[in-house]
């Protein structure tokens, strides 16, 4: 089952940032999170209904994202990008 996929406003102001290879990578990441947001990251907390997450991008970063399992929506709230 495919996930809804939102961006938060905050997460927004950091892939400005992004050169050729962060974009590709963000686009395949946000494209995985959709189909299958828990084979993807580590889990960092959560209600059990609410799971945060943490993906990393290789060395370039680390996308931190809730998955709503009520609502089958992924949110993004953060894209740190490292270097």
């Amino acid at each position: 089952m495919i996930y809804s996929l939102v961006i938060a406003l905050d997460a927004t102001k950091d892939l400005v940032h992004m050169d050729e290879i962060r974009h590709g990578l963000f686009v395949m990441a946000m494209l995985d999170l959709q189909n299958d947001p828990h084979s993807r990251g580590t889990e960092i907390g959560g209600d059990g209904v609410r799971v945060h997450r943490a993906m990393k991008l290789g060395g370039l970063g680390t996308i931190l994202y809730i998955v709503d399992e009520d609502t089958r929506r992924v949110e993004v709230t953060e894209v740190i990008w490292t270097g």
